[in-house]
């Protein structure tokens, strides 16, 4: 490679931009960018060495300074043709920053794309035989589409999300207003059992007492019936959340022992062991006590909702940067991202026909496969 210091001296701006070229389709988009800016230091108004810069800063993704240097070359040349490239590489800056913005901005992202749009159609007022121009207001268009489909189907998903937990928020609070219920029915039980077995004996008739014993008994068996339809209506709400829920999973657990203590407070007084019974229910009340504690004072875990990331699919209609070059199709044919053209690529300075350049273009285009639009050789020259 050429040291730029010493060429500098004594090369002309036609081979400074020659040595940019070169370096250009050898991929070394620094080196080619510090022999066209040694070109246009003898030649500061020249429009087609600042397109060559707009095109190596392209092929580097710096689509900012690319834009920078194709509007100039816009602004200085008085070639329709060359300013016809320059309207659609800016055109294909636009597209490529819209892609970036597509994540995390889709709205800005479709501003992007209307302004590509502008400098397309811009760059066909220029040159209506700049059919890739008009290809690309196409796939322009239909990505549009395709962001505001993805923006309508986010918010149809966070509309249900809202919905669902609205629902769930409202399924909780009627669980935890049955759990209150649960746990004063089930001290109230408690209650009864103590004075029942707090009335002394000796005055009683033992067949009312065993009479009072089966009522309670009878009273439990319906309050453990309760706690086990709201358990299972948990579990089914439980299993149509994902993730699952790991504070009503711990709320479950206490429901469970509750239940457990129920059964054995129900066995105990039809057995009229009333002291036991009286322990087991307060056991019970305890249990549920701390099943509600649990809807209370944790959150629960939540879907989260999808972030504006859109789903990543192959789809034909989708820009790719490693897709086939899209000039191998028949013009007129409809394909599947911003057409690669002529007029991305560098251009020498000289009075070198651009219409020869497109012919040999076309020529070569079969021979080459290219990844994203500016990914075309250099013109050669003999300076």
């Amino acid at each position: 490679m050429l040291a730029l210091g010493s060429a500098s001296l004594f090369a002309s701006e036609g081979e400074m931009t020659a040595e940019g070229n070169s370096a250009y389709k050898a991929g070394d988009y620094d080196q080619a960018l510090s022999f066209y800016e040694e070109a246009l230091a003898t030649s500061p108004e020249n429009a087609q060495i600042l397109f060559n810069q707009g095109t190596a800063h392209y092929m580097q993704q710096d689509y900012a300074s690319a834009r920078q240097k194709f509007v100039e070359a816009a602004l200085k040349t008085k070639d329709l043709s060359l300013e016809a490239k320059s309207q659609y590489n800016l055109g294909n800056c636009a597209f490529r920053e819209s892609e970036g913005k597509r994540p995390d901005n889709p709205e800005e992202s479709i501003k992007t794309l209307e302004q590509a749009i502008r400098y397309y159609q811009q760059a066909l007022e220029l040159d209506p035989q700049l059919a890739d121009a008009a290809h690309n207001i196409e796939i322009s268009r239909l990505t549009i589409k395709q962001i505001m489909d993805e923006i309508k189907r986010q918010q149809e998903e966070q509309q249900q999300q809202q919905k669902q937990q609205q629902q769930q928020e409202q399924q909780k609070q009627e669980q935890q207003e049955k759990l209150q219920e649960l746990i004063q029915k089930q001290q109230e039980l408690a209650q009864e059992s103590k004075e029942l077995n707090d009335k002394t004996p000796g005055g009683k008739d033992p067949q009312e007492q065993q009479q009072k014993a089966q009522q309670q008994a009878e009273k439990q068996e319906q309050l453990k019936n309760e706690t086990e339809k709201l358990s299972e209506e948990m579990k089914t709400q439980q299993g149509q959340q994902n993730p699952p829920d790991p504070v009503k999973d711990k709320a479950q657990e206490h429901l469970q022992d509750a239940i457990s203590k129920q059964e054995q407070a129900k066995k105990d007084l039809q057995k009229q062991e009333l002291s036991k019974a009286q322990s087991s229910q307060e056991q019970a009340a305890e249990d549920l006590q701390k099943a509600l504690e649990e809807t209370q004072n944790k959150p629960g875990s939540k879907p989260s909702p999808k972030e504006n990331e859109p789903e990543k699919e192959e789809k034909d209609d989708k820009p790719a940067e490693n897709q086939q070059e899209q000039q191998s199709q028949p013009e007129g044919q409809p394909s599947e991202k911003p057409q690669q053209s002529e007029a991305d690529k560098p251009v020498a300075s000289g009075d070198e026909d651009a219409h020869n350049i497109i012919d040999e273009e076309r020529e070569n285009k079969e021979e080459r496969q290219l990844t994203i639009p500016g990914a075309y050789k250099p013109v050669d020259k003999d300076w």
